[in-house]
Formats: C-alpha cells, structure tokens, sequence
C-alpha cells in the first residue's frame, strides 16, 4: 500500500509542467498541426516572470503577452510590435481587439495572429512577413532606436519616442505595453479636453508615473476653474497615473492632486482618489489602455450626473497621495471592490 502510493505521487509529480514547459508545448503542437505552413513563425523564448512569449516571423520579433496565471486564466493576451506602418499597426491592434474578450489557449491567440495578418494585407515573403525594422530591432535601447530613426522606416511619433531616455527599471511586459501606450496617445487624432506625459525624472521619463491635465469643462465646473486660475494661475485639474510592473494586468492608481473638490462631487473621494470600479480589480481589464482611462476619468468628473465641484475656500490646494490610498480603500469598501495587492508597494523604485 504504501509502495502503490509512492508510485502515484511519483507519477503526479512527473506530469506537472512548469509556466514555460507547458507553452513551449502548445506551440510545438501548434504548429505540428500547421504541417509547416506557417514555419517561418518561431518562439524564441518564453519569460514566465515577465509573462512575456518573444516570437519571431523570419527575423522580425513581436512579443505576445500571456495571462500571469495561464493556462488556469487565458484572459489578458497582448500582442506588440514596434513597426510603426499602418498595415502592422492595423495588424496589432486587430489581433488585440479580437482576443479582448473571452478565455483563449495559445494555438487560438497564434491562429488570429496568422490569420490577421492576412486579414489586413500583409504579403508574407516565403510564409514570413517583412516587419521592415531588422533583426531585434524591438529590442534596441532607446538611443539605437533615434539613429533608426534619422533613417527610414519610423515615423514622427517613432523617432520622438525613440528620442527619450527612460527612467524605468522593472519588467520588459509592462513597460513595453506603457512605450505602446504613449505611442498611441500621441498618434490618437481624437483627444481632446486633455494633455498627457510622463512625469521627468532628471531629464528621463518615468513611464510609470504620468501627469495629467484636463480641461474645457462645462456648466459650473467651468466657473470653477475660471476661478481657481485666479487664485493659482491654472485653469486645469492635475492628476497623478503610477503604473505597476504588473501593468496592464493590475490597474493604475489615478489620484487627483490639484485643485481640491467638494466632497462628494465629480466622483472624487475626500482624498483625491477617483472613486471608478474601473480603477480597482472588480472592473480592470488588461486591453485599457492609458488614452481610454484619462478618456473615462475625464468624462466621469464631468459628467452632470457627478457635479463636481471645487472647494475654493480651502487653505491647502492640493491632496497628498497618502490620503488618496485611504480615500481609495474606504471607497472600495463601501463599494464592496476588490483591491487585493494594490498600494504603493506596487510602484518600481527609480
């Protein structure tokens, strides 16, 4: 009996298989099935700790990124490229749009890979598409990106973007899905009521920590600011985005820091924390990108149903973030919002 129970453990403990074992396996069975049709498609590594696949077509890389709890969860697939072309850019975001929603295995998230590109008229070369950047060129620093970018094959936004030194220091997933989000913004056509950047660290930017600055409101929150430009020379609201290393699967924290609301007015808590089910684990959903949260943020405070407010009477302009975290928590209780793991132990040192 005992003999009989060693061997079942045995057994059990021989069939587990890591993060990276498990993937590596559904991709060779993926393409066993493809019978070579799509050869030119290969994964190169597989970092669990970053929850990041590097894959390549030919010789140019993407990155996909997968559930942190995959396979048990198999929502929250990304997929990046830096390519800045049109038709590789449609390609991206169209892979994106189609695995948003809903639960998908690999071979399901390649399959719409392969099929997309397609879709958007992608010739493939031999099976292989011509990204155009060159051999690891996802994965240059930023200063090798701004001598590409004095050539061609990068637009305005590439060559500013690639023109930045960052300040970040943690995980490839998050601040390669931030690089994409401030790509994203400054291609956006349609913002407006907003302005948006990473906050300068030493002339670096901090990816992980934006200002932002909202504007063109209207009713008596447009009164309001009038006002408040008199007593500060503003005629904005300033708020705070901290990203996590574990972006874009955790939610940022959104504070405001100035100018102070009346309590209970504009979704604003009594510490400046936005009260949004979106902002917490309850509502966050990987695919939100930082254009859509300003976006809801902003039509949140200025929605008539908010009515908010600025408390110009107070002494102090400005909330501190460690009363913002308090706001976020009471609120979230009261709420019943789950926000297990999220505080500013989350934040990257830099």
């Amino acid at each position: 009996m005992s003999s009989s129970g060693s061997k079942t453990k045995k057994k059990s403990s021989h069939s587990a298989k890591t993060p990276e074992q498990a993937i590596t396996s559904e991709f060779k069975s993926w393409k066993k099935k493809k019978a070579g049709d799509d050869a030119d498609l290969t994964l190169e590594a597989c970092n669990t700790e970053d929850t990041i696949l590097e894959l390549k077509f030919g010789s140019n890389p993407f990155t996909l990124t997968f559930p942190q709890e995959y396979p048990k969860n198999g929502e929250g697939w990304y997929l990046f490229t830096e390519e800045g072309d049109d038709k590789f850019q449609q390609w991206m975001e169209k892979v994106n749009e189609a695995v948003e929603s809903g639960s998908f295995k690999l071979a399901g998230v390649l399959d719409k890979v392969v099929s997309i590109l397609a879709e958007v008229g992608i010739e493939l070369d031999g099976g292989a598409p011509d990204f155009g950047g060159g051999e690891d060129d996802q994965w240059s620093s930023p200063q090798d990106k701004e001598e590409k970018g004095k050539g061609k094959g990068l637009d305005k936004v590439d060559q500013e973007v690639a023109s930045l030194e960052f300040a970040h220091s943690t995980s490839n997933a998050a601040t390669l899905r931030l690089i994409q989000d401030l790509k994203s913004l400054k291609r956006s056509q349609s913002k407006s009521g907003f302005n948006a950047e990473p906050v300068k660290i030493n002339g670096k930017a901090n990816l992980y920590h934006w200002e932002v600055k909202l504007f063109d409101f209207e009713g008596p929150l447009a009164k309001d600011l009038v006002q408040f430009k008199k007593q500060s020379g503003k005629d904005f609201i300033t708020i705070h985005l901290r990203f996590s290393g574990d972006y874009p699967f955790k939610p940022p924290f959104v504070r405001v820091v100035d100018p102070v609301f009346v309590f209970r007015t504009g979704h604003v808590t009594l510490g400046g924390a936005i009260c949004m089910e979106l902002l917490t684990n309850s509502g966050w959903k990987p695919f939100n990108d930082i254009e859509q949260i300003i976006v809801q943020i902003r039509a949140e405070i200025g929605s008539l149903d908010g009515g908010a407010r600025l408390d110009l009477g107070q002494s102090s302009s400005a909330y501190s973030e460690s009363g913002a975290w308090e706001a976020f928590y009471r609120a979230a209780a009261n709420h019943g919002w789950d926000v297990k793991d999220l505080g500013p132990q989350m934040f990257p040192k830099i």
